[in-house]
């Protein structure tokens, strides 16, 4: 993605189908314009503690300017009828690849959280 950061990539493991390591501590490395790249060598997800499954689509800007558009004020884009963001990844203005990524973080949230 920004080939003159000159970072390491290791090949793709025909055995586990998974990247090889390369690099053995984590770093920052800010870009500009509020992006940043951070390598965490040995993280293979990132599971969020701490939110609703009805919040997590704030943390999508893709989502943004669509959550108020759906029927239900509590909708977790998944399975809701009127749900605006479903409407938008039908019609190809948000990425399949991108929601699906959503909806399996979607899976994650919650299972840690005590009630």
């Amino acid at each position: 993605m920004y080939p003159e950061l000159n970072l390491k990539v290791g090949e793709i493991s025909n055995y586990t189908s998974k990247g090889t390591h390369t690099t053995s501590t984590s770093v920052m490395i800010y870009l500009g314009n509020e992006t940043y790249i951070i390598d965490t060598p040995g993280v293979r997800e990132i599971d969020p503690f701490g939110i609703r499954k009805e919040d997590l689509g704030h943390y999508f800007k893709e989502f943004e300017n669509l959550i108020g558009d759906c029927r239900f004020n509590t909708c977790t884009h998944h399975h809701e009828p009127g749900c605006a963001v479903i409407n938008a990844v039908e019609n190809d203005n948000i990425s399949a690849e991108r929601y699906d990524s959503y909806l399996r973080i979607l899976d994650t949230v919650e299972k840690d959280m005590n009630f």
